[in-house]
């Protein structure tokens, strides 16, 4: 495989090439540039609202997604609505095609595999060829049963301890700071 060739960045007329997308206030996330003159960027379903801190969000309120999937074409000046109920998605290496992570309607993760920036298919064509509706009309995926992870219990508990042992030698506090002998502590438990 050869090498890529370094990034190099024109600053040059740089602000004469700079382009603003006309994205209503909200929460825009993910912006994905792709293909000629085309970008992609999740965009919070609460548009118009102001921008900032939800101090009221619930965790219930975390366990559905509010985003959308949206593409902007830069040539035509438009937006279109790619997907909703977005949780995350990323495209692969050659801008050909995208992987959806969606919430569906009963509230599990839902994988979809389409063509970079096209829109899911209708509802109505959503059967899919395969057992559950999976298949490549549907562009459903399912993983279950097709990832396996190895874990390495001592290895994993090795890890844990040394992040939790740093952050409380790094943010604890007590009256008293210097009677803590931390190196004996972390000692101490790396031996469960």
């Amino acid at each position: 495989e050869e090498p890529r060739p370094p990034v190099r960045i024109d600053l040059e007329g740089l602000r004469e090439r700079l382009v603003s997308i006309p994205v209503e206030a909200g929460k825009v996330d993910r912006i994905v540039a792709y293909g000629r003159l085309k970008v992609m960027y999740t965009v919070g379903t609460d548009r118009g609202s102001p921008v900032g801190l939800d101090l009221d969000d619930s965790p219930e309120d975390s366990e559905t997604s509010d985003f959308d999937l949206v593409r902007y074409d830069l040539h035509r000046r438009t937006e279109t609505t790619l997907a909703e109920g977005v949780e995350d998605f990323c495209i692969s290496e050659d801008l050909r095609c995208m992987l959806l992570y969606l919430t569906a309607e009963d509230g599990a993760t839902e994988y979809r595999v389409v063509a970079a920036g096209e829109e899911l298919p209708d509802k109505d064509d959503e059967d899919g060829d395969g057992p559950e509706g999976l298949g490549e009309s549907s562009g459903r995926v399912s993983i279950a049963n097709r990832v396996r992870v190895r874990v390495d219990v001592r290895q994993e508990w090795a890890q844990k301890l040394g992040e939790v042992w740093r952050y409380m030698r790094d943010a604890a506090w007590t009256p008293s700071p210097h009677r803590l002998d931390w190196g004996s502590i972390k000692q101490k438990y790396s031996q469960l």
